[in-house]
């Protein structure tokens, strides 16, 4: 863990995940679970007020998405915050890819998929969760590359 984020840091974060600026997820946990949400700003009684009929956030129009600044990054970085980026631009591209898996197999399946990508010589990268019962296959483009095509090549392989 890095005690003290410097600039240097947040700009390796922001290069190497090239995501939506204008929102961000953020880990959630209640009774033992876990789950990713966009973050937003919105008053808290209001919001009550609307759940108390049963409503959600998804119905709730008085919210504000929280763009993702230097701050939350660094809140990050430092293990103090858990976030998650929208690497979906709006014209439909991406600099990266993510495939999960979370099954029995998943160490495997990672490790397979990975072969194959370094098989086509596309480089990737295994990220294992905290927990160790999931784990990512990440790839990496040096531009924005159209989403349908990246979705091709990871489904191609699997």
């Amino acid at each position: 863990m890095i005690n003290t984020i410097t600039p240097d840091h947040i700009s390796l974060y922001r290069s190497l995940f090239q995501a939506r600026s204008d929102i961000y997820a953020k880990r959630r946990e209640k009774d033992g679970k876990s789950w990713y949400s966009p973050a937003y700003e919105f008053n808290r009684d209001e919001f009550l007020a609307h759940k108390k009929n049963w409503w959600t956030i998804a119905t709730f129009e008085n919210k504000k998405a929280k763009p993702l600044t230097d701050y939350v990054i660094s809140q990050h970085l430092q293990w103090k915050e858990t976030i998650w980026v929208y690497p979906l631009l709006e014209d439909n591209s991406s600099h990266f890819i993510v495939a999960d898996f979370d099954d029995a197999n998943f160490k495997s399946d990672a490790v397979w998929l990975q072969t194959i990508l370094t098989e086509l010589w596309i480089p990737s990268y295994i990220e294992i969760s905290r927990s160790g019962s999931w784990a990512h296959v990440r790839v990496f483009f040096e531009w924005a590359y159209p989403a349908y095509k990246s979705r091709a090549i990871m489904l191609d392989c699997i």
